[in-house]
């Protein structure tokens, strides 16, 4: 078959590629030839005077069709006793294909005949010089077999030269450089491979193994996280990849000392913030790490307490140190801009309130009632805990990515432990004990966190959760909500998202927000507690008469003041360890409490307080309690509550303890 085309104009538009690259007859020759090449079998093309004229083997194509087809599937299982005899009546019958004499040779190289295997490539070379696998192959046996790299290269140079802009040629040759540990040679063909296409999972993975080899472990981290957000999830690849960045993500973890960046953090926050910033194993916190602001703590100083069991803890100091630069931003941009998160018992009556008959059926389920209380408590405080971190984390996190690139390895590590604990709580079989409405804001809200991460490092653990579609797509608008505005994002906006997601979750009843600047206010503090003065007990829900008639005394009962007096003593140990902030939280929650009904005769009913976890009440117990916070906060102020002796006995026997 013979096709004839007119050399001009017209024949460059048909071929772009050609004209591209400078409208050159040899170029346009080249690009033909590519064009009708059918497998192995390559057209004649020629330019006589203004005419090219293609000619296509036809007969030739058929007649071996079948059979190359044949000799390439014997070869990939490795059945070369098979292929050869084929492929050696092909080349008798039709020498001139170069292909043939390249995959025989290939084959020679497989069975360990490399010498053979040479001369049959130079055939396939002698029939076709642009022959890009002949030369490659001539490359490998150089480089591998015959530990020749500068003939090697030779090859592989020449290999290039007819399509230099081959990322995958250039990523091949430069791995097989690197499993002969000829790691700069390597280097040179994968940084090509590399501006050629910057997103070729393969280049990025094996730049990635050629740092690691190096020991440059933060570069080849940076260039396996590239790896990962360009692999496609389906890629067999794509889980040597997950394994390639967490193995020198720990690799980093153990070499790089994080507590120089905490040290220079803390350094400049210390000089911003005019105060102290103190570090503190603290292996009985509820989270993984908490600061203290100074301000709340009647301290001098800010204290970071961090659990270290975590090998990634300088990644959690990080990130409250962060919380304080939030706070340091939205005090220095405007006065009223910081603002508290604040929960009071009212939120967590409300709570208790919209979610009795959950409980309910955990008791109809025979689970015990302090079991129920410790539950329902840890529930609550979960709840606000995440509610308020997870938007503020977003802000975190990328912070710390932007600011300190030198610890992304170890946030990475960090994140990812985090995460895969907030998948657990959300996936457990437990989970059927929690409401349905928290269970869902929660998984929510993990998923957010999980985008990030997917964001920043490329790794997906959205399908671990198997979450419903809608709750996918809510956990989606709200990271939108966040990818949207975090570049426009001022000083103290960070609270707007807290709001705007409690109210998508409808979780907003349980929180609320006070401005510092009120907060701080004496005018704040003094409204307070005129407003428990005046009406300590609630009298618009008052009690049973008998406890609201005069102040509760038990002048006549022996073993009532007795109990006082062992409550007294109780709460004045309790509060040995406690800052004057801490006791007067302690009171107003009590008082907010006895608002709603705090029966002193009641000695079945057990309270738990937010203020005081893990500690369970009487109602008389609590009012005890109250009548010591508040002989510390304001010892004039009338509580209604006449313990007076109990309480200056107490103070005796504690004192002489």
């Amino acid at each position: 078959m013979q096709i004839i085309f007119k050399y001009d104009e017209f024949l460059f538009s048909l071929f772009p590629e050609a004209k591209q690259l400078g409208s050159d007859s040899g170029i346009l020759l080249k690009e033909i030839k590519k064009y009708y090449t059918i497998g192995p079998f390559e057209p004649s093309v020629k330019l006589e005077d203004d005419l090219v004229m293609v000619e296509i083997k036809e007969p030739e194509i058929k007649k071996h069709e079948k059979d190359y087809k044949k000799v390439i599937e014997l070869s990939n299982k490795g059945k070369f006793d098979l292929a050869k005899p084929i492929l050696l009546r092909m080349i008798r019958e039709n020498p001139s294909v170069s292909e043939y004499h390249r995959i025989l040779g290939q084959i020679l190289s497989e069975e360990g005949k490399q010498d053979e295997a040479i001369d049959k490539l130079i055939d396939a070379l002698k029939w076709n010089p642009d022959n890009t696998y002949a030369l490659l192959m001539m490359g490998n046996i150089f480089a591998k077999y015959k530990n020749d790299t500068a003939t090697a290269v030779k090859y592989y140079d020449q290999s290039l030269a007819s399509d230099p802009n081959n990322h995958i040629t250039l990523n091949n040759i430069g791995a097989t450089l690197l499993m002969l540990n000829k790691l700069e040679e390597g280097k040179r063909y994968l940084e090509m491979a590399y501006e050629v296409k910057a997103d070729y999972p393969n280049t990025l993975y094996n730049l990635s193994s050629f740092y690691k080899s190096s020991g440059d472990t933060r570069t080849a981290f940076e260039y396996a996280v590239k790896a990962v957000k360009v692999a496609d999830e389906n890629d067999p690849m794509a889980q040597q990849l997950s394994n390639l960045l967490f193995a020198i993500a720990r690799s980093y973890l153990k070499e790089f000392d994080a507590s120089l960046l905490v040290d220079a953090y803390i350094d400049e926050l210390e000089e911003r913030a005019n105060k102290k910033i103190k570090k503190e194993i603290g292996d009985s916190i509820s989270t993984s790490a908490k600061i203290e602001f100074a301000e709340y703590y009647n301290r001098d100083y800010h204290l970071i307490k961090y659990k270290q069991d975590n090998p990634a803890f300088n990644h959690l100091i990080m990130h409250e140190l962060v919380h304080l630069d939030l706070v340091l931003q939205a005090r220095g941009y405007d006065d009223n801009v910081n603002k508290l998160f604040s929960v009071r018992s009212e939120h967590k009556l409300q709570f208790n309130k919209d979610h009795e008959e959950d409980f309910d059926k955990l008791r109809r389920h025979n689970f015990p009632d302090d079991v129920i209380k410790n539950f329902t408590e840890s529930l609550f405080t979960g709840m606000n805990n995440q509610i308020y971190n997870a938007p503020l984390d977003l802000f975190i996190e990328e912070f710390l990515y932007n600011k300190f690139p030198k610890l992304r390895p170890v946030q990475f590590l960090s994140l990812e432990t985090l995460l895969m604990e907030g998948i657990k709580a959300v996936t457990t079989k437990e989970r059927k004990l929690i409401p349905p409405n928290i269970l869902r804001a929660s998984t929510i809200l993990n998923l957010v966190t999980a985008f990030h991460l997917k964001y920043l490092y490329g790794v997906d653990y959205t399908p671990l959760f198997k979450a419903p579609t809608a709750d996918l797509k809510l956990a989606n608008q709200l990271f939108d909500d966040y990818q949207r505005n975090k570049n426009d994002h001022k000083p103290g906006d960070e609270y707007n998202f807290v709001i705007r997601w409690a109210g998508e979750l409808e979780l907003n009843k349980y929180f609320e927000f006070i401005p510092e600047k009120e907060y701080n206010n004496s005018d704040y503090l003094t409204s307070k507690l005129k407003e428990i003065s005046e009406d300590p007990f609630g009298l618009e829900n008052p009690l049973p008469d008998d406890a609201i008639k005069k102040p509760l005394n038990y002048d006549d009962s022996p073993a009532g003041k007795m109990a006082v007096t062992m409550y007294c003593l109780d709460a004045l140990n309790n509060f040995v360890n406690k800052t004057p902030e801490q006791i007067k939280e302690i009171g107003y929650e009590i008082a907010m409490l006895a608002r709603h009904g705090l029966d002193p005769s009641d000695n079945e009913k057990r309270i738990h307080i937010a203020s005081i976890p893990n500690k369970e009440f009487t109602p008389l117990h609590l009012l005890a309690f109250m009548y010591v916070a508040w002989q510390s906060i304001e010892p004039g102020l009338d509580l209604n509550l006449d313990f007076k002796d109990e309480y200056l006995l107490a103070k005796q026997m504690f004192e002489k303890k």
